[in-house]
C-alpha cells in the first residue's frame, strides 16, 4: 500500500526544480537547430545540393564584379557588392520566397506585390 505523501500534489518548488532541468536541453536543440539551419544554407550557396525552380524575377542577380581585384585595390563598394551578390544567391532563397509569399496569402490574405480580390483574383500592385 502506497503512502499517502506519495499522493500529493508535487510542490512549486519541485515542478520548477523539473522545468529548470529541462530548460537547458530546449536551448541547447534550438541553438542546434539555428546553427544547422545556417550551415545547410551556405553548403548549399557553395556546392547546390538540391536544385529548386528558379524565380520569375524582373531583375538580374547583382553581380559581384572582379572580386580580387577590388580585394588589392581595398575598393570601398566591395562589401556592399558582396553582400547583394550573396543575398542573391542565397542557398535556400527560392523556397524561402516561395513559402513567404505563401504564408502572406493563405495566412494573412494580403501579398506584397498584388492585391486579392474576390473569387481569388490578384490584382498587381503600382
Amino acid at each position: 500500500m502506497k503512502s499517502a505523501a506519495a499522493k500529493l500534489p508535487d510542490t512549486a518548488a519541485e515542478t520548477s526544480a523539473r522545468q529548470d532541468k529541462r530548460k537547458p536541453v530546449v536551448e541547447i536543440a534550438y541553438i542546434g537547430v539555428i546553427l544547422v539551419t545556417i550551415l545547410l544554407g551556405i553548403v548549399q550557396t557553395v556546392m547546390p545540393i538540391w536544385h529548386f525552380q528558379d524565380l520569375d524575377e524582373r531583375r538580374q542577380p547583382a553581380p559581384i564584379g572582379d572580386y580580387l581585384a577590388g580585394l588589392r585595390t581595398h575598393d570601398p563598394q566591395l562589401p556592399a557588392r558582396a553582400s547583394q551578390w550573396f543575398d542573391d544567391r542565397f542557398g535556400f532563397r527560392p523556397i524561402l520566397i516561395r513559402l513567404h509569399n505563401e504564408v502572406l496569402y493563405r495566412v494573412f490574405g494580403t501579398g506584397d506585390r498584388v492585391y486579392i480580390g474576390k473569387d481569388g483574383f490578384l490584382f498587381p500592385r503600382r
